[in-house]
């Protein structure tokens, strides 16, 4: 009983460190990598960024931008989008032309306001709070969430 305890006990302490290690820090416009600065210049480019943060997690670093207009752009430790969230419409050159296609056929109506990339999916929020998912290579729709 006292092994597992203890092991338990080290399982938590090791746990808490490793969590711990996760910092957020505030970063310049400069600090960003290329690639995310070309990205918000390319695709908002009449938009300034109040915020960007760096998420060091160890073995991966991950941003989150704030631009003027309250948009949220994360991106991964890629450096590629992995999440947009705004209470405008996105910019048509940020959704991905199979996605953005579907939207305008099915629901010319209404507007692309959020985007979430994940490992095998992507989805759009639009501004009826419908959330519309997609398969993530060919933008595929696969179903209403």
């Amino acid at each position: 009983m006292r092994k597992q305890l203890k092991s338990i006990l080290f399982v938590s302490v090791l746990s808490l460190s490793v969590f711990s290690c996760s910092e957020d820090k505030v970063v310049t416009n400069d600090e960003l990598p290329q690639e995310i600065q070309t990205y918000v210049q390319t695709h908002f480019p009449n938009s300034n960024i109040v915020q960007a943060t760096m998420d060091d997690e160890m073995i991966s670093k991950t941003y989150e931008i704030v631009l003027e207009n309250n948009m949220k752009l994360e991106f991964d430790s890629d450096n590629n989008i992995s999440e947009i969230d705004s209470s405008t419409e996105l910019p048509d050159s940020v959704v991905p032309t199979p996605i953005l296609e579907y939207v305008k056929t099915n629901y010319p109506n209404n507007k692309i306001m959020d985007m979430d990339i994940d490992d095998n999916k992507q989805s759009v929020e639009l501004d009826n709070q419908m959330e519309l998912e997609f398969d993530k290579d060919d933008g595929q729709f696969l179903k209403i969430d």
